[in-house]
């Protein structure tokens, strides 16, 4: 079984979003105007930063512990992450966060959001860095691979035997090369994903926004304090991000069906299949059209995230009859037999 590939820049980019949600997961479960009132852009920043260094550290320690057991399956990165996440969680805030949450009637969802969150980030990982084989060689492999597999010439440079449709060409180290037809791969969890990543970039647009300080000064004027308005720019991220994971789901599923159902499987394609999806959608319910380009983004995400596999073969045929066997242009099929009464 190969194990699963280091990539540090995925690792990295996946430590900054698990940083991100930290953040906006801290200031939620803060108790009270004055708790909130405390964070500030430079502690946003650092909480961040920190969170991220603590989400990293310890699944990139999960992942060098998987890779030294030799198991590579999704679910243990998806334990990994989400190990990682509640840990990080639970490092920022301490028990006091927990103590806090229990308070307001939200312990399971203190515990259950930073590790399903840290779970996605782990299965992502997983899709997106692929197995320990860097294959840097591959066309020298498949132009071995081909001539070792060429059928042999009679003398009249002919080949002596046709042909056969292969699985695979597999190369002289034992490596398989597949030619077959292919589709993206579908995965539930990482449809909602896509979705609620969308609802992520959103949320950062409006912490950016929220947290400069002309637009503080100015809005404090109407809100009332800078508590207020760092807590309904939370508020209004996490509701962005579980709303758009949620809405775009419908319109994700229905693109990634016709996208396989039409072979598209490159990423300009899925860009489109998404939009013209959600605007189809939006012909019938009128309030997807306006989601029709955050679908477009969302399936571009997840096309990124998600591998390709090989199309699935048709079902056997059940025959009580075989003489029924014959093809759909056959004379059998157009002519009967008369019978005269």
């Amino acid at each position: 079984m190969q194990a699963i590939r280091t990539k540090w820049l995925l690792m990295l980019q996946l430590s900054g979003a698990a940083g991100f949600g930290l953040l906006l997961w801290a200031v939620s479960q803060s108790n009270g105007e004055k708790a909130v009132a405390v964070w500030t852009l430079d502690l946003a920043v650092l909480t961040l930063l920190l969170g991220g260094a603590a989400f990293g550290s310890l699944f990139g320690g999960g992942h060098f512990a998987l890779r030294w057991a030799q198991v590579s399956a999704s679910w243990s990165y998806g334990l990994a992450g989400a190990l990682s996440g509640l840990i990080a969680f639970l490092g920022l805030g301490g028990v006091r966060s927990l103590e806090l949450a229990q308070e307001v009637g939200t312990l399971s969802l203190a515990l259950g959001l930073p590790a399903l969150f840290g779970a996605v980030l782990g299965i992502i990982y997983h899709r997106r860095a692929g197995s320990d084989d860097e294959d840097a060689d591959r066309p020298a492999r498949i132009e071995a691979a081909l001539a070792r597999l060429a059928p042999p010439l009679a003398a009249d440079g002919v080949p002596a035997s046709a042909t056969t449709a292969l699985p695979g060409l597999i190369a002289a180290d034992g490596r398989q090369y597949y030619s077959g037809p292919l589709r993206v791969r579908t995965s539930l969890l990482l449809l909602f994903a896509s979705g609620a990543a969308v609802g992520a970039l959103f949320a950062l647009l409006i912490l950016v926004i929220g947290f400069s300080t002309n637009l503080i000064i100015a809005a404090e004027r109407w809100a009332g304090s800078q508590g207020m308005l760092l807590r309904q720019g939370v508020g209004i991220s996490i509701m962005l991000i579980t709303f758009l994971g949620v809405t775009l789901f419908l319109p994700n599923v229905i693109a990634h069906k016709v996208a396989q159902k039409f072979r598209i499987v490159s990423t300009g394609g899925y860009c489109m299949v998404g939009f013209a999806s959600c605007f189809a959608i939006g012909l019938l319910l009128p309030p997807f059209l306006f989601l029709a380009p955050p679908t477009a983004v969302s399936m571009v995400i997840y096309r990124r995230w998600v591998g390709l596999e090989p199309e699935a073969l048709p079902p056997d045929v059940h025959v009580s009859d075989e003489r029924a066997l014959v093809g759909a242009d056959h004379p059998a099929r157009r002519y009967h037999k008369v019978i005269r009464a």
